[in-house]
């Protein structure tokens, strides 16, 4: 996917609509004295912010972009993509470029995966697990449509890394490895 600034900024307005309509909820909630849905409803935008946060702490920064250009367009089709980090991705083995191709596929997959019905929603859970960084796809609604994972599969095998399917077949992991670090704990 190619970044243009008319993209940039439409993805700006959305992030800012965001918040602003998240403040005006919060003091709707206040000025009604229902303090305790307004209370619900900041915990509620703390976990998606912190979400965001999460994400924009990865060291690949048009990775970032191209993450949150995917959101926008999940969500314009009425479509969710959720994704929850716990690592900033350091000592991925993989280019930037090499990175964005690969998730561009992967979201690219999800999206034209998804069922007539409006809702879809996608979950990807971003983990460091040691060795590698962990890319866990979780469908999220009631009936799990069909992918067709072939292209991030052949991908993934030229790049070494692995596409693994769930016990349940319901999810699957992108499995990417870490570059060898040579540096020795003093």
């Amino acid at each position: 996917m190619n970044f243009d600034e008319k993209e940039i900024v439409k993805l700006l307005r959305l992030l800012n609509h965001d918040y602003l309509n998240h403040f005006q909820v919060m003091s709707g909630y206040l000025q009604l004295g229902r303090s305790q849905e307004a209370l619900a409803h900041l915990k509620e935008i703390v976990n998606v912010f912190s979400s965001r946060h999460n994400l924009l702490r990865w060291i690949c920064p048009a990775t970032v972009l191209l993450v949150l250009l995917w959101q926008q367009r999940f969500f314009e089709d009425e479509k969710k993509l959720v994704v929850q980090s716990n690592t900033d991705l350091r000592g991925i083995a993989l280019s930037e470029e090499q990175l964005n191709n690969l998730l561009d596929s992967l979201f690219n997959t999800l999206y034209l995966a998804g069922n007539e019905e409006a809702g879809d929603s996608w979950l990807l859970k971003v983990e460091d697990g040691g060795q590698e960084h962990i890319f866990a796809i979780e469908y999220l609604g009631e009936t799990r449509p069909e992918c067709d994972w072939s292209r991030v599969q052949c991908q993934a095998e030229e790049m070494g890394c692995r596409l693994e399917k769930g016990d349940d077949n319901c999810y699957r992991r992108l499995v990417l490895p870490k570059g060898i670090s040579w540096l020795v704990a003093e």
